[in-house]
């Protein structure tokens, strides 16, 4: 009999961490990604009202009191590395189930 441990319970907040919150976040920021809706359309790197939403409750999830904007984020780091590395911190807290 195979036996899985869950690290987190899926409803639990550890520090203010949520990872059921922080997933659906992130499931959201990929689609936003693939369908082209980080930036507003006109050539410039202003976030969508809802990318700036986004990762600023990501950031806030990830990196606990974040100071940087979701501008700031995305200006430093840049969208592709910011979810590289919000994906590797979930991956923390995932079981074979979670994964998708």
């Amino acid at each position: 009999m195979e036996q899985e441990m869950n690290l987190v319970l899926k409803t639990a907040v550890v520090n203010d961490f949520s990872f059921p919150f922080s997933k659906k976040l992130f499931e959201k920021l990929k689609k936003l990604k693939e369908t082209n809706r980080i930036f507003k359309k006109g050539g410039d790197k202003t976030l969508t009202n809802i990318a700036s939403s986004v990762i600023e409750h990501l950031g806030q999830q990830i990196k606990g009191n974040l100071e940087a904007s979701p501008d700031d984020i995305v200006q430093t780091i840049g969208v592709d590395e910011f979810i590289s590395t919000v994906k590797e911190f979930l991956a923390i807290f995932e079981t074979k189930r979670d994964k998708k």
